[in-house]
């Protein structure tokens, strides 16, 4: 475990992945990108206050990681929307399309597929707030949050340092 906040380069490999999806806000941020948080059931965003009458489909991946150098060292992950399609290959929409189609089980075996992989990832390390969606947070202290991730196509690029940055994905 990393007691501390930062932004770091690791190489690891996928025990597990999950994902969630959800609707999410459509509405534009003062910086012109989508607000992409999770709506309320009334399809509130509790960010922005915006009322969505259609709202846009997201997905949160979680990703349970082993170091590939230390054995030992395991860690679980979140990927936001923007990084997760691009890593998966498919949108959000689709994840959403597959299931209503009735074909959850072909998306589970499209995630089995990235179980097992070694990733290089670039993860975001931050302090969680005192309160997490109006609830004391009993979690650990610290977000963990993968912003690009790339899986190598050689050997030698999964053995590398970190010297290489070749990433794909987009901020989360």
């Amino acid at each position: 475990m990393f007691n501390g906040a930062g932004v770091f380069v690791v190489r690891a490999c996928i025990l597990n992945l999950q994902y969630k999806l959800y609707e999410a806000c459509p509405a534009k941020t003062t910086s012109g990108f989508l607000c992409k948080r999770k709506l309320s059931e009334q399809r509130l965003c509790s960010s922005c206050g915006h009322i969505a009458k259609n709202p846009i489909d997201a997905v949160l991946f979680l990703l349970e990681l082993q170091d590939v150098m230390d054995k030992e060292c395991r860690q679980t992950t979140t990927m936001f929307t923007n990084c997760g399609e691009k890593f998966i290959g498919r949108k959000a929409s689709e994840m959403r399309m597959m299931e209503l189609d009735g074909d959850g089980e072909g998306f589970a075996k499209i995630l089995g597929s990235f179980v097992g992989k070694k990733i290089v990832a670039k993860i975001v390390i931050k302090e969680k707030d005192a309160n997490w969606g109006g609830e004391a947070n009993s979690l650990p202290q610290y977000d963990w949050v993968i912003s690009s991730v790339f899986v190598p196509t050689t050997e030698a690029d999964a053995d590398d340092n970190g010297e290489k940055q070749k990433t794909e994905g987009g901020s989360s």
